[in-house]
């Protein structure tokens, strides 16, 4: 219980620096994994709560422009949870999560092609467990990825209506809002 409410105060405080939500985040994760080592993540049992640690973790190595650490991170999580024997639940829960994580820390560092490629399997996964919450995120994040690749907007231009339309019928408003805001802004689609 301490650890999920230190991993909260994180997740919950604004004005926390990325420094600090570090240090906390990994005073969280050793109350349960005790001398951890982030060499050998993809050797740990790890459970939710340590998962989610984890993906924070990686989201301020992000934020603080450690973009290597941050990929490291979410790969070997990927990883872990690949190797490790989840369950259906399991699989149900994170990957999709993983994988939007994952697009998104490659698409900071411009490896459109791994950012793009980790939006398919995302995609793949979230039909295949019927988990659709990160579906509007990864669309829209292999729409940027095509045209950052110099593809014309026949090609990318279905992925970001679908995000909108997905988040939309999700009830994913603020999602809905920020697809429309960015297919205004950075592709000049103005009919969603």
């Amino acid at each position: 219980m301490r650890q999920i409410v230190s991993w909260a105060k994180v997740t919950l405080d604004k004005e926390i620096s990325n420094e600090k939500a570090l240090e906390k985040l990994y005073e969280a994760l050793e109350i349960s994994k005790p001398k951890f080592d982030e060499s050998k993540l993809s050797d740990y049992r790890l459970n939710h709560q340590e998962i989610s640690i984890l993906l924070s973790i990686s989201f301020h190595y992000s934020a603080l422009g450690d973009k290597e650490r941050a990929v490291y991170i979410a790969e070997t999580l990927i990883e872990n949870r690949e190797k490790s024997r989840t369950t259906e639940e399991d699989r149900v829960v994170f990957f999709p999560a993983l994988f939007f994580n994952l697009s998104n820390q490659y698409g900071q560092m411009g490896e459109i092609k791994k950012s793009m490629e980790a939006c398919r399997r995302g995609l793949e996964i979230s039909r295949e467990y019927n988990n659709f919450r990160f579906v509007p995120g990864l669309l829209f994040n292999l729409a940027s990825g095509l045209c950052l690749s110099g593809e014309e907007e026949q090609m990318y231009k279905p992925y970001v209506v679908r995000a909108y339309h997905c988040a939309y019928a999700m009830g994913e408003m603020k999602v809905a809002r920020d697809i429309k805001r960015d297919a205004e802004e950075y592709f000049g689609i103005l009919d969603l």
